[in-house]
């Protein structure tokens, strides 16, 4: 394989093309529904800029005045960054994987997971708050796996300012920075809290979100009262702790449910998801308060990128658990996936064909001979087939590998 398409398989590549195709899936849908309610709503705040207001904090207020004097006040224009922050979204839950040591399966497994979440497809539809909360979030996340890793409190500055505009896009990002507050305090990490660029952080976030608390005050916080009215009319749906928790998988896509739990147990009691275990205290504690706090099931949404990034490095290191154990090398094949992930650097000296019936094998290789047999009395009759085992290639193997894909 070239220099050149070396790079478009690499990991950054596939995480590229995940988030443009989230992007555009978007931005081609924009106009196919009429606005928003609550986009209205925000249109009109838009025109009235403060540092508060009733029901919300003063971010999506100026994101709207933004998309309005930047791209109009069409469906398009104004979906425009939601779209976009979709698309960040997919993206950032690669890195993380990334983050978690995961290997380019890993990475395009955790965007293309959040790609199909069905509450994401909505929220980055449309120009509200929830838009970008995950984005936020997931920035943050990003800052806290960065100070494990390189051990280097400075990024608790950044997880500061973030987290200081996501408290100014939402107010549940509260509840986010609460639960990650405890898991400092009851893994190793706490040794963060003696440093002085947590501390920093936290000033920098206050300092932020100072304007909009002090709005708050002078107005006797109204959200409070907004809450109280909400709760007495029984507009909200409320969950008990099973419905709730189970409400999860239905929400994510119930296909996922298997990914993102084992991300979750994976931070919990993985080895290898052990240094990263804060992250899942955050989850187990965000769930544990929404349920209390009788939220809507859809407040947790923005967490579970994290999950299927920690899934997916899980769900890689299972597929690669026998190879070490044999003396076996990772995986390389021309199909599905595996071809986009390339021969990495293999010469094809020695290669075992599945399916054939060595005919194009024996143009390709020095030699070929059948080493056995797949086959099972109940397993399907396309399951039955030859083993061949193909020695010495004959060409460049990554000059051929552009024509080698399989994909059926």
């Amino acid at each position: 394989m070239t220099t050149r398409a070396a790079v478009f398989h690499s990991g950054s590549a596939i995480l590229l093309s995940i988030a443009a195709a989230k992007f555009l899936f978007h931005l081609c849908t924009a106009g196919r529904y009429g606005i928003f309610r609550d986009e209205l709503y925000y249109l009109a705040c838009s025109e009235h800029l403060d540092w508060g207001y009733i029901d919300q904090p003063p971010l999506i207020a100026f994101i709207t005045w933004l998309a309005r004097h930047l791209f109009g006040e069409s469906l398009i224009g104004l979906r425009l960054l939601p779209a976009l922050a979709g698309g960040a979204t997919v993206w950032l839950a690669g890195i993380l994987a990334k983050e978690m040591s995961g290997g380019r399966f890993a990475q395009a497994l955790a965007a293309l997971a959040t790609f199909a979440v069905p509450v994401f497809l909505i929220m980055h539809h449309w120009l509200t708050m929830n838009a970008f909360e995950a984005l936020i979030w997931m920035g943050c996340v990003w800052c806290v796996l960065r100070a494990i890793n390189r051990e280097q409190p400075r990024y608790w500055i950044s997880f500061g300012v973030l987290a200081a505009f996501g408290l100014e896009n939402k107010y549940t990002t509260a509840f986010f920075i609460f639960a990650v507050a405890v898991g400092l305090l009851v893994r190793q990490e706490r040794k963060f809290l003696d440093s002085r660029q947590l501390w920093t952080g936290a000033a920098i976030a206050f300092l932020i979100f100072l304007p909009n608390f002090i709005w708050l005050v002078r107005h006797n916080f109204t959200f409070l009262d907004l809450i109280h009215n909400i709760r007495r009319t029984n507009r909200d749906v409320v969950r008990g702790p099973f419905r709730f928790t189970a409400g999860q998988a239905m929400l994510m896509n119930p296909i996922l449910f298997p990914l993102w739990l084992g991300g979750l147990f994976w931070l919990l009691f993985g080895a290898g998801g052990s240094r990263f275990r804060i992250l899942g205290i955050t989850y187990v504690v965000l769930l544990a308060t929404f349920i209390a706090l009788k939220r809507k099931n859809y407040y947790l949404a923005p967490i579970y990128p994290m999950l299927f990034a920690a899934g997916a490095v899980g769900f890689e290191r299972l597929t690669i658990f026998f190879g070490p154990r044999y003396g076996l090398p990772k995986a390389i094949s021309n199909h599905q996936n595996y071809w986009l992930w390339g021969p990495h650097n293999y010469d094809g000296s020695t290669v075992i064909v599945l399916g054939g019936d060595g005919t194009g094998d024996r143009e390709r290789f020095r030699s070929v001979e059948v080493a056995g047999q797949a086959e099972h009395p109940y397993s399907r009759r396309d399951e039955h087939f030859d083993i061949f085992l193909c020695r010495e290639f004959t060409g460049d193997l990554w000059k051929a590998w552009p024509t080698m894909k399989k994909w059926n």
